[in-house]
């Protein structure tokens, strides 16, 4: 496997776990790209992968309900001092856990901030991928509204052969 982040050779790596993608060039007049994927049976939200040839690698996901509301991502960039070869890996582990096994994003208001922590189901209990999080201050207007402290928004797997066996 080459290890060159250009946009062609992303999307050869993305095809290799879900061949089934809408990809979008030039999406908001950016030199990036954005691969779709289709919203699966009963989901909440959708994953979507962007990317920005020679510097980062976005996974989000898109509320269905809200799709320009501030929700879940992590980035892989290649600034982070860390080898491409680690970097490259440590983004295919996660594509695969978001589109192969059931997921939820779990929503919290806290006094300062919003945090979105994504996890996936492995057998019978859910492992945390990563959360990320932002100030109520500066992103209250763009952020999903909720009743109460927390919610959980749910996605099964895109996978019909890949079936979790966590409660949601």
């Amino acid at each position: 496997m080459t290890l060159e982040w250009t946009t062609p050779t992303i999307l050869e790596w993305i095809k290799s776990i879900m061949p089934v993608m809408e990809v979008e060039d030039n999406p908001f007049d950016s030199p990036m790209a954005r691969v779709i994927f289709p919203a699966s049976a009963e989901a909440e939200y959708r994953f979507e992968v962007h990317i920005y040839p020679h510097d980062e690698i976005q996974i989000a996901a898109r509320l269905l309900e809200q799709p320009d509301a501030y929700f879940w991502y992590t980035c892989y960039e290649l600034c982070s001092m860390e080898p491409i070869a680690l970097l490259t890996e440590r983004f295919l582990e996660t594509l695969k856990k978001v589109l192969l096994y059931p997921t939820r994003i779990e929503q919290k208001r806290g006094w300062l901030c919003w945090d979105f922590d994504c996890s996936y189901c492995s057998g019978t209990t859910w492992e945390k991928i990563v959360g990320v999080g932002c100030l109520r201050a500066s992103y209250d207007d763009v952020i999903p509204q909720i009743s109460g402290k927390q919610r959980f928004y749910h996605a099964p797997p895109y996978s019909p052969d890949k079936n979790g066996v966590c409660s949601v």
